[in-house]
C-alpha cells in the first residue's frame, strides 16, 4: 500500500508544481500584454545583460567597471523594469553604482576649463620682426623689444613678444652673448698686425719683406724688402710705419728680430704690443691671411730680378689693392672705402648694366691683374 502511495505523491506534487508555473507564465504573458512596449525592451535588455554576466565567469561573479557602467546605465533608463527583472546583483548594489557614476559625471561636467585662446592675429612681418630683434640681440628682454617696436610705431603686448620667441625656440635663443666675429670687430680698431714673409729672386737671393696693415680697414700702412733683416732696419720700418699715428695695440710674433727698441715704438705712443703665443700663428691671423693674399695674387707670379723690383711691384699692388680690391671681410668694400666712411653700396635690382653706362678696363702690373669701373 505504501509503494502505491509514494509515487501517487510525487505525481500529484509535479502536476501541482507544473499547474502553478504554467498559470504563473499565463498571467505574465497577460500582464506583459498590458505593459508598455519600451518596459518590455528594457526587462529584456536587463535579462540578458544578467545572461551574459552569468556566462562570463563561473562562480562568485565579480562585476568591473563595464558592469557597473552598463547597469547604472539601465538603472537610470527604468528603474522599474531592472528593479523587477535583476536578479544577479541586488538592487542596492546597482543604485549605489549610480550613485558612483552620478558623481564621477558630476565632477568632469565641473572640472576647471581653461578660456579658449583666440587665434593668432600678429601679423607674419610683425612677428618676423620681433624674431630678428631677438636673434640678433640675444640679450635684450620682452620689455627692451616692446621699446623697440614702439619707436617704429608698432604695438604689442609684453605677453605676445614673450610668447613669439618661445614658439620659435622652444629650447630657448640660439645663443646667449654675443658671437666671436663681432666681438673681434669690436676690438680691430686701432689695433695694427706686422709679419714677415720671404720672396726668391732670379738668382735665389733670399729677400724678406715686412708689412703693417690696419685690421679694421685691412689697408697696409707700410711695406719693405731687405736681405738682411736686423732689429735695427725693423725698428726703422716701425717708425717709418707710425709716421701719421701710432696703434693703440701692435701684434707680433716672437721672432729675434723685433728687438726691445721695436716695442719701445708703440709703448712710447701709449701703445701695447701684444705677443703671439709660440707656434700659434692664428692669434696674427690677419697677418697670416694677408701674406696668403700676397703671394697668391702676386709673387706667386712673378720672379723678381732684386729688391727694388720687389718694391716696385709691392708699390703697383697695393695702390689696387687699396683702392680697388673688395674684400669679403669688409662687406666686399674696398680698404680706401672704409677709410673714409663709405657704406657698402646697396644690391643692384637689374643683372644687366644700364645702356648709358659702360665698363672700363684697365690693366695692373702689366696685365696679371685687371681693373673693371664703371663710367659715363
Amino acid at each position: 500500500m505504501l509503494s502505491v502511495l509514494g509515487p501517487l505523491r510525487r505525481g500529484a506534487r509535479f502536476a501541482a508544481n507544473l499547474a502553478t508555473r504554467v498559470a504563473r507564465l499565463g498571467v505574465s504573458a497577460i500582464v506583459d500584454a498590458a505593459r508598455p512596449r519600451c518596459r518590455l525592451m528594457a526587462e529584456n535588455v536587463a535579462l540578458r545583460a544578467q545572461v551574459a554576466t552569468l556566462k562570463r565567469k563561473a562562480g562568485r561573479i565579480t562585476p568591473d567597471a563595464a558592469d557597473r557602467l552598463l547597469y547604472a546605465g539601465l538603472w537610470h533608463v527604468s528603474r522599474i523594469a531592472v528593479r523587477d527583472t535583476l536578479h544577479v546583483f541586488r538592487p542596492e548594489t546597482v543604485i549605489r553604482w549610480h550613485h558612483e557614476v552620478d558623481r564621477w559625471l558630476h565632477a568632469w561636467r565641473s572640472r576647471p576649463r581653461t578660456p579658449r585662446r583666440p587665434p593668432n592675429r600678429t601679423p607674419d612681418s610683425t612677428r618676423a620682426l620681433v624674431l630678428d630683434m631677438a636673434e640678433k640681440n640675444p640679450r635684450w628682454g620682452a620689455p627692451r623689444i616692446v621699446g623697440e617696436l614702439g619707436k617704429l610705431e608698432v604695438t604689442l603686448a609684453l605677453a605676445t613678444v614673450q610668447r613669439i620667441p618661445r614658439q620659435r625656440w622652444p629650447d630657448g635663443r640660439p645663443r646667449d652673448g654675443q658671437s666671436w666675429a663681432t666681438f673681434v670687430q669690436n676690438h680691430l680698431p686701432g689695433t695694427w698686425a706686422c709679419d714677415f714673409f720671404t720672396v726668391t729672386t732670379q738668382t735665389f737671393r733670399r729677400l724678406h719683406v715686412l708689412f703693417f696693415m690696419r685690421l679694421d680697414t685691412r689697408e697696409v700702412v707700410h711695406a719693405n724688402v731687405t736681405e738682411h733683416p736686423t732689429a735695427s732696419w725693423t725698428t726703422q720700418q716701425l717708425r717709418n710705419a707710425v709716421w701719421d699715428g701710432s696703434p693703440a695695440r701692435l701684434i707680433r710674433d716672437r721672432d729675434a728680430k723685433f728687438a726691445p727698441a721695436f716695442d719701445e715704438v708703440v709703448v712710447s705712443e701709449d701703445g701695447e704690443v701684444l705677443l703671439c703665443p709660440p707656434r700659434v700663428p692664428r692669434c696674427n691671423a690677419f697677418a697670416e691671411r694677408k701674406v696668403g693674399t700676397f703671394r697668391q695674387e702676386l709673387f706667386d707670379h712673378v720672379v723678381p730680378r732684386d729688391e727694388e723690383h720687389v718694391r716696385e711691384l709691392l708699390r703697383s699692388y697695393l695702390a689696387h689693392h687699396h683702392e680697388e680690391r673688395p674684400h669679403q671681410g669688409l662687406g666686399q668694400r674696398t680698404p680706401r672705402a672704409v677709410h673714409e666712411g663709405r657704406s657698402a653700396g646697396a644690391a643692384p635690382s637689374m643683372s644687366a648694366i644700364a645702356p648709358t653706362k659702360r665698363v672700363e678696363v684697365s690693366p695692373v702690373l702689366n696685365g696679371l691683374i685687371h681693373e673693371f669701373r664703371l663710367v659715363g
